[in-house]
């Protein structure tokens, strides 16, 4: 394999739904998890990195955040909270109530991978909106894949 393929197939993000029906996706990065943590220990700060929008608002509430959270989509507006606890190895995000949610829930981690760190996200939504369950999949990956890419983007440039 070409030396510049394998450069670009080692950094780009790999993505699978899981038996639950949730979606995974991870990034390599080359800085240790000790590095990467303190920059994305927050829901804001994982939101600035990743370049998604869709916080309206983040209240400290102990260990935890509360989330005010908005999506426009093209005919409706998906408006819930969420409520954000660390974890051992990373951030845990769950649905406390919302307007065209179900469930859903995230978690956010840094794991040690070689020299660097592998930055995952694997998410479950649910919606009361009329969308297929891999619609909403597809769209998870492709917001996940975006997300850390702006990740390792901005987190490599420091």
């Amino acid at each position: 394999m070409p030396l510049i393929l394998s450069f670009l197939l080692a950094s780009a993000p790999t993505s699978q739904v899981l038996a639950d029906g949730s979606v995974q996706a991870s990034i390599h990065v080359d800085l240790a998890p000790e590095l990467v943590w303190p920059q994305m220990d927050s829901p804001s700060k994982i939101a600035a990195l990743s370049q998604a929008g869709g916080i309206e608002s983040e209240v400290k509430e102990g260990e935890c955040w509360l989330l005010h959270r908005k999506m426009d989509l093209v005919v409706y507006t998906i408006d819930w909270h969420t409520k954000a606890c660390p974890t051992t190895s990373g951030l845990m995000e769950t649905l406390v109530e919302g307007e065209g949610m179900k469930s859903y829930q995230s978690l956010w981690q840094v794991l040690p991978d070689g020299e660097g760190s592998l930055i995952q996200i694997q998410s479950k939504t649910l919606t009361s909106l009329p969308a297929p369950p891999g619609m909403v999949q597809k769209a998870a990956i492709k917001e996940s894949e975006a997300g850390l890419r702006n990740i390792k983007a901005a987190l490599e440039a420091n």
